[in-house]
């Protein structure tokens, strides 16, 4: 009976333990026409949501979404870049392994995705 109740409370912790590992929910940002910088804590991930807006992301951000069109957005760390609009701008710094350009999702038209130290005529 105690190798039961044994199993089970570690069952039940290693469960615990595992669900206070999980990646937390992306923090939403909704903005027209702003100018803002948005701190990633982290393992946090970012949605910015709007429309001609120019937004700096710091931190260790595990991802960035961009919803919208002529956003300019300078990111300084993310692991991954989704972008839902038309002419948005993304420059990044790094990502988790250096400065190898993170995988990005574009459905949109004329968005460009550049690392920080590009010339922007590129």
């Amino acid at each position: 009976m105690h190798t039961i109740i044994r199993s089970l409370s570690a069952l039940t912790l290693g469960f615990a333990a595992g669900s206070a590992l999980a990646e937390p929910p992306p923090v939403t940002v909704k903005q027209e026409g702003q100018t803002f910088e948005h701190f990633c804590a982290e393992e946090e991930g970012a949605v910015f949501i709007g429309s001609n807006n120019q937004i700096t992301a710091s931190g260790g951000c595990t991802s960035i979404r961009v919803e919208g069109s002529n956003n300019i957005v300078s990111i300084g760390r993310t692991t991954s870049i989704a972008i839902n609009g038309d002419q948005n701008r993304i420059t990044w710094q790094s990502n988790a392994n250096g400065n190898v350009k993170p995988p990005v999702s574009d459905v949109g038209k004329g968005n460009t995705v550049r690392h920080a130290d590009e010339d922007a005529s590129q």
